[in-house]
């Protein structure tokens, strides 16, 4: 199972939930020191279950918020993990500013949208060899909002904060339109939303991403994602781990499920195809188009 972005967080304690069953675990990113520590954590796991051996996890060095990077992430998976039963797309940016990538992408929008699409593409030849591959895709920032396609990679023209959380409705989106291109596979694809957790991008928030209305809120938000010691993480990645493993959810595609784990109902926006379209486009524009290959497997 690869997880992405977890060697931290919600993402770190989603890798060891997935290792506690007996799962073999890839994580990805940016920092290798934090990775290292991350297998660590998620061989101890594995043990503590009567999993031992550091071969329960792998770490790889990858930056997804560039085109080169996902190519680079997918490149090594398939060369050294030829079969991928899970791909747990957890990996997320919050920029504290409207931050444009090298590849025309504002960061958010490559890290929460474009990166995922891109990386589930390339992994398909993985995810086929699966007895029954799965795509399990984070939701975040106001659950239940509209998505506003007009102020995708906009300059200005959201906070911060409304800036993550509308790249969260594409990624919703996005998701949807991956569930319908995988249809007649064996692939499935579904949302989840993990709830509110204390890691180090909610723990980087400044008031200046916050509406100005909010601002008077930000000591109580302060408050409310002060470190503890993980705990909040742990809770939030049950949606995660649980979306990854379930039998009940063998078959299941396309759907969106809440912080815990029961159906929820995305905004109609977020499921009109026309939108869906508009996400794809903007995305795969910059980008490139991803390559989705036979729809048999």
């Amino acid at each position: 199972m690869l997880v992405t972005g977890g060697t931290s967080g919600i993402g770190l304690h989603t890798a060891m939930g997935l290792a506690r069953l007996g799962a073999a675990v890839i994580v990805t990113g940016r920092d290798p020191e934090r990775g290292h520590q991350a297998v660590r954590e998620i061989s101890s796991a594995a043990a503590a279950e009567g999993h031992p051996g550091v071969a329960q996890a792998a770490f790889i060095a990858a930056d997804i918020s560039t085109r080169a990077g996902v190519a680079a992430l997918a490149a090594q998976v398939l060369a050294e993990h030829p079969r991928v039963d899970v791909l747990v797309n957890n990996a997320g940016a919050a920029a504290q500013s409207f931050r444009p990538t090298a590849d025309g992408l504002e960061l958010d929008l490559a890290t929460n949208v474009a990166a995922p699409w891109h990386l589930s593409a390339a992994l398909l030849p993985a995810l086929r060899s699966a007895e029954a591959g799965r795509i399990v895709n984070l939701s975040g920032g106001s659950e239940g909002t509209a998505l506003d396609t007009a102020a995708l990679n906009v300059d200005a023209s959201l906070r911060p904060l409304q800036m993550y959380s509308n790249s969260k409705r594409a990624a919703e989106a996005m998701t949807l339109e991956l569930a319908r291109r995988l249809a007649g596979t064996r692939i499935t694809a579904v949302i989840v939303y993990p709830g509110q957790a204390s890691t180090r991008m909610t723990q980087s928030v400044t008031p200046e991403m916050l509406d100005g209305w909010m601002r008077p809120l930000f000591p109580l938000f302060r408050r409310l994602v002060a470190d503890d010691g993980g705990k909040s993480a742990a809770k939030a990645s049950r949606s995660s781990i649980w979306a990854a493993t379930d039998p009940a959810l063998d078959g299941v595609t396309g759907r969106y499920f809440n912080a815990k784990c029961r159906p929820g109902r995305l905004h109609p926006s977020v499921e009109d195809p026309a939108v869906q379209a508009a996400v794809i486009g903007l995305v795969e524009g910059t980008w490139g188009v991803a390559s989705w290959g036979p729809a048999a497997g």
